[in-house]
């Protein structure tokens, strides 16, 4: 996690990827997850912002008003850090995600955090689809710093997926067939691929990815995978 070139939280210069954190953990415990369309109140979402291992408790965690689960919706929030190369309040995006979960196509509630740069539109908008489901792990201090031809981010999306250690575990393995193009060093918006589950190449689905800083972590790749409606047939059984 540390800060090779000096660069502001979030920045897309110098050649680190945008920092995140994704919050898969005790969200459940949250939210009513009885309610397809749940809401987390800003008291309550700065409450789980507390609860963050690297978040300061200098100052308490606040946050604009209430977050709903909806495509495209995200919460301004301000909470403090004491690491190195994030130190201080910082600004931070709030966006209700899906985490995988079994075979449920309605997934977990997660949380997707931008620090300190607002996140693009385009990301935005991939990571809150209600049909894809992130998983992400990192990957050594030194991974985004350089550009990932199309095979090598194919490559990339494969390992994180299925990885067992990643923030959150699918329960059967993907292959990546293809990307439509190379993955930018510090690049703040989402490259598209095509992948199905390893065991039947006819369910096939799309998958976005950007490279992230995972600030309880390393640098790695964030990964949405467009499975919502079809999650079910990652079951070989």
């Amino acid at each position: 996690m540390s800060d090779d070139g000096g660069e502001a939280p979030g920045g897309a210069g110098a050649g680190r990827p945008p920092a995140v954190l994704y919050v898969v953990d005790g969200v459940d415990d949250a939210v009513d997850t009885s309610q397809a369309q749940w809401t987390l109140s800003g008291d309550d979402l700065a409450t789980v912002l507390a609860g963050q291992g690297v978040i300061s408790d200098r100052t308490a965690p606040s946050c604009s008003g209430d977050l709903a689960f909806t495509d495209g919706s995200s919460v301004n929030c301000k909470a403090s850090f004491d690491m190195e190369g994030l130190d201080g309040e910082q600004d931070l995006t709030v966006m209700a995600v899906r985490a995988p979960s079994g075979f449920d196509a309605t997934g977990a509630p997660a949380l997707l955090i931008s620090i300190g740069a607002a996140p693009s539109q385009e990301a935005l908008e991939v990571f809150t689809d209600q049909d894809n489901h992130l998983v992400g792990i990192g990957q050594g201090s030194m991974f985004g710093t350089d550009e990932l031809s199309a095979e090598e981010l194919a490559q990339g999306i494969q390992a994180t997926a299925n990885n067992d250690a990643g923030y959150a575990v699918l329960d059967a393995p993907i292959v990546v067939t293809e990307c439509e193009g190379p993955l930018p060093a510090a690049s703040t918006e989402p490259v598209g691929c095509d992948a199905s589950w390893e065991h039947d190449s006819g369910a096939e689905f799309d998958v976005e990815a950007m490279g992230v800083w995972f600030v309880d972590s390393d640098p790695g790749l964030l990964v949405a995978l467009e499975i919502g409606d079809q999650a079910g047939a990652g079951d070989e059984g």
